[in-house]
């Protein structure tokens, strides 16, 4: 799996789903949060505390949440900030 086939992580439980542009899988004994850790160096963001997203993969957000292929990801209150930069940056990206 490349990690440009990756479009967002969800946690469901004790289990994360990895959300590809093809595919859904399932993912057992990991956390979101490791994943966050292992993955923030890839790019790879929180926007709510159940998803990690792909800001490469994004196609279209508004202030609540954000558009991946066909799947709309839900933007929580605690990671505002961290969206907000990253509308800038998609915004920027589309301007350039």
């Amino acid at each position: 799996m490349k990690i440009s086939d990756i479009l967002y992580f969800e946690s469901s439980g004790n289990d994360v789903k990895v959300i590809l542009t093809n595919d859904i899988l399932t993912v057992s004994k990991t956390s979101i949060s490791n994943l966050e850790t292992s993955l923030r160096n890839k790019g790879f963001i929180r926007i709510h505390r159940s998803f990690l997203i792909n800001p490469n993969s994004v196609t279209a957000a508004n202030n609540n949440e954000v558009l991946l292929g066909k799947f709309t990801v839900p933007v929580g209150r605690s990671y505002k900030k961290d969206f907000d930069n990253l509308i800038r940056q998609f915004f920027t990206r589309l301007l350039i």
